[in-house]
């Protein structure tokens, strides 16, 4: 069986996947995903930086 989304190599740990064929989700779902995990990231950054990624 094929998988389209799997576990990240090396970062499985912290919870990430690699998504092997972008058309396997609509693209619009895709985005959503994208901009959902971006947030989360940006958030855990200090303040200041995330300041200067609002820019």
């Amino acid at each position: 069986m094929s998988f389209f989304i799997i576990p990240a190599p090396y970062m499985a740990k912290h919870m990430w996947v690699a998504v092997r064929k972008p058309s396997a989700l609509k693209k619009d779902e895709l985005a959503k995903l994208v901009e959902e995990s971006y947030v989360l990231v940006r958030n855990k950054l200090p303040k200041k930086i995330q300041e200067q990624l609002r820019k």
